[in-house]
């Protein structure tokens, strides 16, 4: 899948692709302008002509991909699809942008760009509670979501559960990448945590408990 198709076919573009994908690869701390520039076959001047210093171009990779990711998110939105059509589309998406993204991109953000770190967790944050919230009501008008449940609730549970995947030592702790985790947390979310059995022993003994509750 190509994420960034929007993109010409031009020189600025290609240093920031080969730069994207290097650097969610392997990190970006270790890798060079010399060790790009020589992979690329290109010189050091070109790439400067483009991106004045390292930093910067780690910020505009940073950047090629929230706006990648908004522009997916706002064209599945606009199709006309049920919340859970759409639900498995932003994952799929999501799924796509995680899949190659190493642990060595998420720690070095955290150690050498927190900066970066915040922009991303703050743009997280923000378009889970702005989509979130249009798939829920959409999902509650179309019977497909218990109208019961706070879009507030439910959009802090989300953003709450998806910060393990933006942690380096628990993803390397628990063996599970971006995409394993957020696959498990949507599940979670979606589906719940028991099993059919569970639920109909919860709601056995949510009952009892609220009886004696009543009576005590």
């Amino acid at each position: 899948m190509n994420l960034f198709p929007h993109l010409e076919n031009n020189d600025q573009n290609k240093i920031l692709l080969f730069a994207h994908d290097k650097f969610i690869r392997e990190g970006f701390q270790k890798v060079s302008m010399d060790e790009i520039a020589s992979e690329l076959s290109m010189s050091k001047k070109t790439i400067y002509k483009y991106f004045d210093s390292k930093d910067i171009l780690i910020s505009s990779v940073c950047d090629l991909r929230i706006d990648a990711i908004k522009s997916k998110i706002e064209q599945i939105l606009e199709l006309d699809s049920d919340c859970i059509s759409k639900f498995e589309l932003i994952g799929e998406m999501h799924a796509n942008f995680t899949k190659d993204c190493s642990q060595n991109f998420i720690k070095d953000l955290k150690i050498h760009a927190p900066e970066l770190r915040i922009k991303f967790e703050e743009f997280g944050e923000e378009y889970t509670a702005k989509v979130f919230g249009k798939l829920l009501d959409q999902g509650k008008k179309e019977n497909l979501i218990d109208p019961k449940y706070p879009n507030s609730i439910v959009v802090e549970i989300f953003n709450a559960s998806m910060m393990c995947s933006k942690n380096p030592d628990f993803l390397i702790t628990n063996g599970l990448s971006m995409k394993e985790t957020f696959e498990f947390v949507t599940d979670i979310l979606f589906t719940g945590l028991l099993s059919s059995e569970g639920r109909k022993r919860y709601k056995q003994n949510s009952k009892k408990i609220s009886q004696q509750i009543e009576y005590s």
